[in-house]
């Protein structure tokens, strides 16, 4: 049975909900930064985000253009 983050393509912040490979950076969420809300305080960096997809079943690598 494949994971949510396997049907999604992309794995959710535990916290704000958005997407790791295209929100967060080392300095939080930048989706929740945009909407004028309280900056979500997960931060991860590019090493981090790729270890979390191989741990989900996802490729390391992610293109913010493509959606995976």
């Amino acid at each position: 049975m494949a994971t949510q983050a396997q049907q999604d393509g992309y794995v959710e912040c535990s916290d704000c909900g958005h997407p790791l490979e295209y929100s967060h950076n080392t300095r939080g969420c930048e989706t929740c930064r945009g909407d004028g809300g309280v900056n979500c305080p997960t931060r991860w960096t590019k090493a981090q985000i790729r270890a979390v997809r191989r741990r989900e079943g996802l490729p390391a690598a992610y293109f913010i253009g493509s959606g995976r």
